[in-house]
């Protein structure tokens, strides 16, 4: 009997880690007086990248120690598509680090708003689906995304 493919385990791994921040990033919506648009965005982004690497562990390739969306799809298969456009992966990139600082350069009306935060979110569920659908087109038997 062959061994398991040990990509499988770890693509879950990195699809629960990337569930877990749409999760956070869909909560932190709901707690607006509590914390502000910034962190929702953070989360959003996170669950992309860890999503675009999911596919990239599937397709045996090493993800690299990035945050910039764009340079990662562009590791990735080409038969993938995140089903949002580099456009939107280009913004998401910008809620990786530079809101979680503040800086004397950095204006604090340049923080993302509320609106940007549930368009975030809402790409960041888009990939997020469209993973899934790649994953389990190509053999992984993933769940599709809890509601």
């Amino acid at each position: 009997m062959p061994a398991p493919d040990p990509r499988i385990e770890l693509v879950g791994r990195w699809l629960g880690k990337a569930a877990a921040d749409a999760g956070a990033a869909t909560a932190l919506l709901h707690e607006r007086g509590r914390t502000e648009p910034w962190t929702a965005c953070f989360h959003a982004q996170q669950a992309v990248e860890k999503c675009v690497k999911a596919v990239l562990v599937a397709s045996g390739i090493e993800p690299p120690y990035v945050h910039n969306l764009v340079a990662l799809k562009a590791l990735a298969p080409p038969g993938w598509s995140p089903g949002v456009s580099d456009e939107d992966l280009g913004l998401l990139t910008t809620y990786a680090a530079a809101p979680r600082y503040a800086f004397a350069e950095l204006e604090a009306e340049e923080d993302p708003s509320w609106t940007d935060a549930e368009g975030a979110v809402a790409l960041a569920l888009v990939v997020e689906d469209s993973t899934r659908a790649w994953l389990r087109a190509n053999g992984f038997d993933v769940p599709m995304r809890r509601p």
